[in-house]
């Protein structure tokens, strides 16, 4: 999810208007914004919202937009204190409350953030984008387990829309649930076939979970995206020494070496380790 989409710009007469005149200015600045967004000029958008403002300050709707349009600029610090005029406004805005998180979530205020995906959960209990967002504030912190939850409850309630099965699978393999890992790896692939990334760690996944032989497909299915990816090598080496299939180890062995000569020497280490020995 985290994918923006241009402010919606909400054409209403506002309460808060105190003259018919004050709201045929504020309706014609609303219109002449939306026109701005729909044309890409997000600055002059802001000035419009801003004059808006001026007009009517209260307005959850205008401080919403002008969020997320300094949201859209990438200027996060700005984006949060209109997120949260909108919020004080109407208390119940939940996409202000998200992305006021992802605002602070930029800023690396994760507390912060994660304060404000609670709020808006609490507004909201299946919002899926709030959980979603906590996985992804819970991840850059490397709170894996934290972040594999609140993936997974955003998938639980909306697998259709759900756009980090990729984020859930690194999660689950960095706290060692490899079989949760390998269905998530699985539905990534469905959407991004020709990441090698992908096929790479359900290859690890499969091996950590002793099923060999669809390790050494998932290994010969990076290989075939990025032939001379030294670790899909190397893991199909390793994948055939468990198999004690010493003829296929070594031919890894021999495509690895001009690649990569370290990783190479770890695989022969271990191809001579299991080799019989002679008399």
């Amino acid at each position: 999810m985290r994918v923006f989409y241009s402010p919606v710009v909400v054409i209403t007469l506002f309460l808060f208007c105190s003259t018919f005149a004050q709201a045929q200015d504020t309706r014609a600045l609303n219109e002449l914004a939306a026109e701005q967004l729909k044309n890409g000029e997000v600055e002059a958008a802001i000035d419009s919202f801003r004059k808006i403002l001026a007009l009517t300050p209260n307005d959850a709707a205008a401080n919403y937009n002008l969020g997320m349009s300094y949201y859209a600029l990438g200027q996060y610090d700005r984006a949060v204190p209109a997120l949260r005029n909108a919020i004080k406004s109407k208390p119940d805005m939940v996409d202000a409350y998200v992305y006021l998180g992802n605002s602070l979530d930029n800023l690396k205020y994760f507390d912060q953030a994660l304060a404000a995906y609670a709020k808006a959960l609490a507004v909201d209990p299946r919002n899926a984008e709030a959980f979603y967002e906590i996985g992804v504030a819970n991840e850059k912190q490397k709170e894996y387990k934290a972040a594999a939850d609140a993936y997974q409850r955003s998938y639980d309630i909306d697998p259709v829309k759900f756009t980090g099965n990729r984020s859930l699978a690194r999660c689950y393999y960095n706290i060692g649930e490899f079989a949760q890992a390998i269905s998530a790896y699985k539905r990534a692939i469905e959407t991004e076939p020709k990441n090698h990334s992908n096929h790479l760690y359900l290859a690890y996944s499969y091996a950590k979970t002793g099923q060999l032989n669809l390790a050494v497909v998932s290994y010969n299915n990076t290989l075939s995206i990025e032939p001379n990816n030294v670790y899909a090598i190397k893991g199909l080496g390793e994948a055939y020494l468990e198999q004690k299939d010493l003829v296929r180890a070594k031919k890894q062995y021999a495509l690895l070496t001009p690649l990569n000569k370290d990783l190479a020497d770890k695989l022969m280490a271990k191809i001579t380790a299991l080799s019989p020995k002679r008399p």
